[in-house]
């Protein structure tokens, strides 16, 4: 898995300060144990699960959790290799309960958040390709209306300027079209990717960000 993210992209992207952030590294080891790698000068680079992860403290920021109960949630929903040991094997089996929910939650809210995104991009392209099919019936109209009242050469050079702006648009159209149809192919693919397929995922985003462009 690729670690991108840095401390300072994690704030963009949460909104949470700087300081805070740091403050969670240095009292939640666990959590850059389990999705951060360092870089040079020993800055932490984190991976889209840790985003994530720092997207759901964000949440439990704006709800005033506290910093002991926000660390007691992260810990619960380390994979089970990050958590720390516990000293009580009782709290051990009661913690298991809680452990799967959190971070699958908010990694399947982040996918939804993502598939949605692409829904309305693919419908503002569905709007333009009818404008599209708007303007051609409009210039086949025009066409179709062409009076012999001016003189030959005149007719027949509107004529042929029509014709092309004409070839031009259906081309257009058709690109677009083509262009939609893999987009809806994509999401259609992207609804199906299940969180723990991230490489596939990747793919399929990068692919369908070049199409949006």
């Amino acid at each position: 898995m690729e670690h991108s993210y840095s401390l300072r992209d994690i704030q963009k992207q949460t909104g949470l300060k700087y300081d805070f952030l740091r403050r969670l590294v240095k009292d939640i080891p666990e959590m850059t144990d389990a999705y951060a790698v360092k870089g040079m000068n020993n800055a932490f680079f984190f991976s889209t699960n840790g985003l994530a992860c720092f997207r759901e403290i964000s949440k439990m920021k704006e709800q005033q959790y506290t910093l002991p109960t926000i660390r007691e949630q992260v810990l619960n929903a380390l994979p089970k290799e990050a958590q720390p040991l516990q000293n009580n094997s009782t709290e051990q089996q009661l913690n298991m309960g809680t452990k799967d929910n959190l971070l699958l939650k908010l990694l399947e809210s982040s996918q939804e958040n993502e598939r949605e995104n692409y829904k309305l991009a693919l419908e503002a392209k569905e709007a333009l390709i009818a404008q599209q099919k708007s303007t051609i019936q409009a210039l086949e109209t025009g066409l179709r209306l062409l009076t012999d009242g001016r003189p030959p050469e005149e007719v027949q050079k509107e004529a042929q300027e029509k014709a092309q702006e004409l070839r031009a648009l259906r081309e257009t159209e058709k690109n677009y079209i083509l262009r939609a149809n893999r987009q809806k192919d994509l999401v259609q693919q992207l609804e199906k990717c299940s969180w723990y397929q991230p490489k596939r995922r990747k793919k399929l985003l990068k692919e369908l960000d070049e199409l949006l462009k």
